[in-house]
């Protein structure tokens, strides 16, 4: 049944054919009248049921079908709109379009709705059907369901957290739901961050308590929304969130410990927090050690984390081979680079630390060529292959020498020894041999190296401003060359935290 100015509904086997008719009705060419010009067109609309007989209440995600008549000319586009109870028609605005059907998620909040659902046909002369066809529709919503990662309560960030869930909406398209976000009770649940992902990444603002970081616990909340409006139940994860620096909302210095569980970590990590102690006050400092916590589930995690900073230390100490290639750097080292472009200064003390033919490594070679100003690596011999590697090694007892920095006029130049056998050691082909802060000596590495090899480099964003955005890279574990015999290791790191704006 057809009925052009109410809905007519119809049987499903009637529905087929009428289905049929819809796609003709708008397209079909008719002769216009020149006994009846300027006749407005007519409008009927189609539904999968008999609004007549029954229960006609139906899912909130529904197919609607119409189609047009013009006596005197073509139906060439519609307006459409859904008018809810308490609504003026007046008010409500019409949507355009020149299909003939289309499938709506209609705004069902409270899981039960019942609007009137009008459109009206437009001719090729501009006319428009003064009486719409309508139809009073009973949608119904099932509320969406969320599961979300829980943080654990000994888990610890700085003020940024990735938080990710699965969600199901069991009546409506998964693909369309949204949901909201926020921090820590009522007043943040009015004006909640809205998305429509399910790995979200919550920005610093959002931490911030009376103006500042503080220290303390947050709990975090999402709750979905189905493609209808409707809300489903929230879910909530607890943590425990540190200020960047104690008392403060903006630190100096992140030292990131990632020594692992094996080995003697106190002895490797004791350079880097007594440089720190020595050159920086105790409340301009942090150090987080990846070993307890792991914060960075996103780059987004990791580039609102150094931002806190002006420059972030990560150190690895002597490991390699399984332990050499850092994951969590792999996976981030975008953030690293939009943070340096923005000005913060990043040094990485680690073997394996660029990736290169032969040896796997933590950062890319474009990241090589773009951030350490390096065209190439250096490449070692591969024994019993005709290849080679970009992995070397060094053995105890080889020596090492810092290059003269160069910003410090009549600084003298400083050798080391190493005191055990580090494999993972990278070579940089650098362009400009100033950058070079570590070099393996002619001879002391393993494949005996015919000549002198950059094994640190430290690079400025903009050489025309030093002090700005820096990269350091040192492929050899520090502290495996400070003995009472070659002292000069906190000399060369005290310079290293000077090229990094944390020394005088």
């Amino acid at each position: 049944m057809i009925m052009p100015r109410r809905l007519a509904g119809t049987a499903l086997a009637a529905f087929t054919a009428l289905a049929l008719a819809v796609g003709l009705a708008g397209g079909c060419a008719r002769a216009k009248s020149v006994l009846r010009p300027g006749v407005a067109p007519e409008t009927s609309v189609f539904v999968q049921f008999d609004p007549l007989q029954g229960n006609h209440d139906i899912n909130h995600l529904v197919h609607l079908y119409w189609s047009g008549t013009d006596p005197d000319g073509d139906v060439v586009a519609f307006d459409w709109r859904f008018v809810y109870p308490g609504e003026i028609p007046d008010t409500v605005l019409w949507h355009h379009t020149v299909n003939s059907d289309s499938t709506f998620a209609v705004y069902t909040p409270t899981g039960y709705s019942t609007p009137t659902f009008e459109v009206r046909a437009i001719d090729n002369s501009g006319l428009v059907d003064l009486s719409p066809a309508s139809q009073v529709f009973a949608f119904t919503n099932q509320a969406p369901t969320l599961t979300l990662t829980p943080r654990r309560l000994t888990d610890t960030t700085f003020a940024s957290v990735t938080l990710r869930w699965s969600a199901f909406d069991p009546d409506g398209d998964n693909g369309k739901m949204r949901f909201r976000v926020w921090l820590n009770g009522a007043a943040n649940a009015a004006n909640p961050l809205i998305t429509d992902k399910q790995v979200f990444t919550i920005p610093t603002g959002a931490f911030l308590e009376g103006g500042h970081l503080l220290s303390g616990a947050r709990t975090a909340f999402v709750q979905p929304i189905d493609d209808g409006g409707q809300l489903g139940a929230l879910q909530s994860t607890r943590w425990y969130v540190r200020s960047p620096v104690p008392g403060g909302d903006h630190g100096r210095l992140l030292l990131i410990e990632d020594l692992g569980r094996n080995g003697s970590p106190f002895e490797y990590d004791s350079l880097y927090t007594n440089t720190a102690s020595r050159n920086l006050g105790p409340n301009e400092y942090s150090i987080l050690r990846l070993y307890t916590t792991q914060p960075f589930l996103s780059p987004e995690d990791m580039e609102q984390t150094f931002k806190l900073f002006d420059a972030v230390i990560w150190y690895r100490g002597p490991q390699a081979g399984a332990g050499g290639v850092s994951s969590v750097i792999q996976s981030n080292q975008d953030a690293i680079a939009r943070y340096v472009d923005g000005g913060g200064r990043f040094m990485l003390e680690s073997p394996e630390a660029i990736d290169g033919h032969g040896a796997p490594g933590t950062l890319s070679t474009d990241f090589l060529v773009k951030y350490l100003a390096c065209d190439s690596l250096h490449f070692a011999p591969k024994p019993g292959e005709s290849d080679s590697t970009a992995g070397m090694t060094i053995n105890g007892g080889k020596y090492l020498q810092a290059s003269a920095f160069q910003e410090i006029p009549g600084d003298t130049v400083l050798t080391m020894r190493s005191t055990i056998i580090q494999d993972g050691l990278r070579g940089f082909a650098v362009r400009d041999t100033h950058d070079v802060l570590l070099w393996a000596r002619k001879g002391n590495l393993s494949y005996k190296n015919a000549i002198d090899i950059p094994i640190g480099i430290s690079v400025p964003r903009d050489r025309a401003q030093p002090r700005s955005g820096r990269v350091v890279v040192v492929t050899y574990p520090l502290r495996a060359a400070w003995s009472v015999q070659w002292p000069g290791v906190p000399r060369v790191l005290a310079k290293i935290f000077k090229q990094m704006g944390l020394a005088n």
